[in-house]
């Protein structure tokens, strides 16, 4: 795969990830409790992926994982429970206008944990860019 098509595959992930918090918070307006919604779209999840993972992936079934890659996928589902359950809880309170600028936040924590553990190297652009974004940022939260 070519870079350019990896930073359009990543580029529609990103769309993707903004309609997202449009969709939980449509979802859990009524009679919906957070939790139930939540439930209902990772069975969804879990069954789309399941059948990818099987018609696809051809390398790596489901039954090849090393302990030390369970210890990431169960490390992973419980951040990701615990991100969504807090989102979903505050979806009902929080402007998804708002709340997509405070997921900017996301950014930083991705580049330091990218630096730590897995040695990619910070630009200095990186520092300019990070200023901007958090001058931004500030201003649409505290302005």
């Amino acid at each position: 795969m070519s870079l350019s098509f990896a930073y359009f595959l990543a580029f529609i992930s990103v769309i993707f990830n903004g309609v997202l918090p449009v969709l939980v918070k449509k979802g859990s307006l009524g009679n919906i409790s957070p939790f139930s919604f939540m439930s209902a779209t990772m069975f969804v999840l879990f069954s789309v992926s399941s059948i990818a993972a099987l018609v696809f992936d051809k390398k790596t079934p489901l039954t090849g994982f090393s302990g030390p890659q369970w210890q990431l996928i169960v490390l992973f589902g419980f951040i990701n429970f615990i991100s969504f359950a807090l989102f979903t809880i505050s979806a009902e309170k929080v402007s998804i206008s708002l709340y997509q600028f405070m997921t900017v936040i996301s950014i930083f924590v991705g580049i330091l944990l990218s630096l730590f553990f897995l040695g990619e190297p910070i630009k200095p652009s990186f520092y300019i860019g990070g200023a901007l974004v958090t001058a931004g940022l500030y201003i649409v939260l505290f302005k």
